[in-house]
């Protein structure tokens, strides 16, 4: 949404296509491909655009560190705002909360209730290859991530 805003209204469906295109691949580098040839054919035209691309890259990248089918959960927001919604949905009915426990409470088993249909319904769900593949390459690869974005912080 980033890239898309500081691209001329003409050119924003064909960016987004391109930026779909990038966030679907199946390997970094091809995302990298992908990547650098939006910006080379766009560059001219929304360069504010391309720079923010490529600017951050890196962050939205980072879900290219877990296992594919896991991709996609982490890289949307759409499981937060369904969450949000459930949360907003359940908390409007009681109205007045008498105190601070009882918000805790019914937001502990709205997210509660929430997990179990999340573990039911597989959306998630992690395979023993998945759990191997994480062991071996994508912790190192998401301790490098965090180690870099505290530094980027602290700076």
């Amino acid at each position: 949404r980033n890239v898309i805003d500081c691209a001329p209204k003409k050119y924003q469906k064909a960016i987004h296509a391109g930026l779909l295109d990038m966030y679907h691949s199946k390997t970094i580098e091809e995302a990298c491909k992908k990547r650098d040839m939006l910006i080379e054919e766009y560059r001219d035209v929304a360069d504010k655009a391309m720079e923010r691309l490529d600017n951050g890259f890196e962050s939205v990248m980072t879900v290219m560190a877990l296992p594919e089918n896991m991709r996609r959960f982490f890289r949307t927001t759409n499981h937060l705002e369904r969450l949000n919604r459930e949360v907003k949905r359940r908390s409007t009915v009681i109205n007045v909360f008498p105190n601070v426990q009882s918000i805790i409470r019914i937001i502990g088993s709205v997210l509660l209730e929430q997990n179990d249909i999340y573990l039911t319904q597989h959306k998630i769900g992690l395979t023993k290859k998945d759990f191997e593949e994480l062991n071996k390459t994508s912790t190192a690869k998401l301790l490098e991530i965090a180690k870099e974005q505290q530094r980027l912080l602290a700076a």
